[in-house]
């Protein structure tokens, strides 16, 4: 008989659900397989096909965080000079002007550069949408200067403008070329270009030669050291002021004085040397009038005196020097003696201006009025500046000797008359001593 299936030996009583079965376990190794990855090829096998497939797909590089643009922050430089360089966190951004920089928020270095200049460097911290102008301003660096001569009491202008004596003083001047002069009275000025470079200091060394003078005035005579009355003398003189009194002995060291004043020739050559400066052209002035070269320079204020005695290795007299070189060592009442004061032995009012001539005579024209040193018209034809103040109040130089518009009074040895030293006047002149 046969078997029935159930009895059959690895038999099943449903066929169906063996098939379904079956097909489960070859639906899930087909999931599997398609799930694998590409397996890995020996290096060796298709050369060719990998170097196209690494060049067709290159391998994509690392990026960066990027931050989208509502988030940057932007800064403008601006700068007072052209040509300046901006560096932003030391990375080159152009020239400053109204670009906007976009920087990522937070604290970046802002450098403006610009050669001669000192650099404008500032930290800004920028939120995320701000915009920040930055108005930048560059200092010129600055060049130095120093001017030195060979003599003292000179005066140093550069550019024409005035920056005192010579020394070791650094003046402050901003790069360029300049025109550097130092100048004394009596001396040839030095000039010279000079260039600066910024942050540069240079030193002028500068060496002035002396003048000598081409006409001098007529000669000097020697005054000794020693005692003598100096002020009022009462006992021969009537007419003192109070600024006269009281007379006293004084003793002065030895010195030489001019003989006769300084005369429009002698001036002239300091003129033309250009250490003088021209006196005034009045009615009454000589300086430019035909024929008065022997004449004593007149329209000359205190300093012309000064320069011109500086100019000639000289100097103006001290009062008492004045007064000394006058009158002598008797204490008389003018150059001569005590006798009358007249034309005979001055040029003066006496009866008429410049003893009729209404203006100043030739020097030494009147040789009988001469001191007892030998110094000629220390009476009349021209007041006479000295060096010395009036008073205390220093408004004033002395004046001494009178001159051609002034009667006796005036003439006196020890007459005393103080005037601004600014002024001029048909009647003032001078002498140098040494």
């Amino acid at each position: 008989d046969a078997s029935s299936p159930a009895e059959r030996p690895g038999g099943s009583r449903h066929p169906v659900r063996w098939i379904l079965g079956a097909g489960l376990v070859v639906l899930l190794g087909l999931a599997f397989f398609l799930n694998q990855p590409e397996p890995v090829r020996d290096r060796g096998h298709d050369a060719g096909e990998g170097r196209a497939r690494s060049e067709a797909a290159p391998r994509p590089a690392v990026s960066q965080p990027v931050v989208p643009a509502a988030l940057l922050a932007g800064v403008v430089v601006r700068s007072d000079v052209e040509g300046a360089r901006v560096t932003i966190d030391a990375r080159d951004s152009g020239s400053p002007g109204p670009e906007r920089h976009e920087l990522e928020p937070g604290e970046h270095t802002v450098r403006v550069e610009k050669d001669g200049h000192a650099p404008y460097e500032v930290q800004v911290t920028l939120s995320a949408g701000e915009v920040r102008t930055l108005r930048t301003t560059l200092t010129p660096l600055l060049a130095g200067l120093v001017v030195r001569s060979n003599v003292t009491n000179d005066r140093v202008t550069i550019d024409a403008r005035d920056y005192g004596s010579s020394g070791p003083e650094r003046h402050e001047l901003k790069p360029g070329t300049y025109t550097v002069r130092v100048k004394k009275t009596g001396y040839k000025p030095y000039e010279k270009p000079v260039s600066l470079a910024a942050g540069e200091t240079r030193t002028v060394h500068a060496r002035l030669e002396r003048i000598a003078p081409a006409v001098a005035s007529a000669g000097m005579v020697r005054v000794p050291a020693g005692e003598f009355h100096y002020g009022c003398n009462a006992s021969v003189d009537s007419q003192c002021d109070d600024d006269e009194k009281p007379g006293k002995r004084v003793t002065l060291p030895a010195f030489t004085i001019d003989k006769t004043e300084v005369t429009v020739s002698a001036y002239e050559a300091c003129v033309n040397a250009g250490a003088c400066t021209k006196p005034n052209t009045d009615t009454y002035c000589n300086w430019g009038k035909s024929g008065r070269g022997d004449h004593p320079i007149n329209c000359v204020d205190w300093n012309q005196a000064k320069a011109y005695c500086s100019w000639a290795g000289k100097r103006l007299p001290t009062e008492q020097e004045w007064e000394k070189a006058a009158r002598g060592t008797d204490g008389r009442k003018y150059p001569w003696g005590n006798q009358s004061a007249s034309c005979a032995r001055a040029v003066m009012n006496d009866g008429g201006t410049g003893c009729g001539d209404n203006k100043t005579w030739p020097v030494g024209s009147k040789p009988s009025g001469a001191s007892p040193y030998g110094a000629q018209d220390m009476a009349g034809n021209v007041w006479e500046w000295t060096s010395d103040w009036y008073d205390s109040k220093k408004k004033g130089r002395v004046l001494r000797g009178g001159s051609w518009h002034d009667s006796a009074r005036y003439v006196r040895a020890s007459y005393r008359y103080g005037y601004v030293p600014a002024s001029r006047s048909g009647n003032l002149g001078f002498r140098c001593a040494q």
